[in-house]
């Protein structure tokens, strides 16, 4: 991270916590087995679905961002994990799933005021993402794991649903 940093003109230091920003600000990593209890702020978790328990990972996402100046934000491929599918369905926050409040190609606000969105690859490369080259992936995934990485495919977790109730 700093060597990252430094590249772009920005010195990092680090303390028991984390690495220093700018300003005081402090960015910390923290894996699943993490203990949290003493961190506030925004809190960014990336690939959830593919946790052990991604439940669990809302959950900190959740205490340690409750202050009303803070935000948390979950972020990830799709996985083959029900528990991470109702995660992202906002199941745990009503104990339904909660109905679009306003729906758009892709992406809905809902009802328990959680923005949901799903991009696939194909969708960013038409809107001009030339990072990747959709041959090369396709190439190297099976159709069913392009589906589950790359296109937003639910389906599968959905069909683990037995093994985890």
């Amino acid at each position: 991270m700093q060597a990252a940093a430094w590249q772009v003109g920005v010195n990092l230091s680090t303390n028991d916590a984390g690495h220093v920003l700018l300003h005081d600000a402090q960015i910390s990593f923290l894996g699943e087995e993490n203990h949290c209890a003493a961190y506030s702020g925004n809190v960014y978790v990336d690939e959830f679905p593919w946790f052990k328990n991604p439940r669990t990972a809302f959950l900190i996402a959740k205490s340690m961002s409750m202050h009303k100046q803070y935000r948390w934000t979950l972020y990830g491929s799709t996985s083959y994990n029900y528990l991470a599918f109702q995660v992202w369905r906002g199941d745990f926050q009503r104990r339904t799933h909660p109905l679009p409040a306003l729906f758009m190609p892709g992406s809905s606000f809902g009802s328990d005021g959680v923005w949901r969105q799903s991009l696939t690859l194909e969708q960013a490369i038409a809107h001009g993402c030339l990072l990747h080259d959709l041959d090369d992936i396709k190439r190297e995934c099976t159709p069913e794991e392009y589906r589950v990485l790359f296109g937003c495919d639910w389906s599968q977790a959905i069909n683990n649903k037995e093994s985890v109730a």
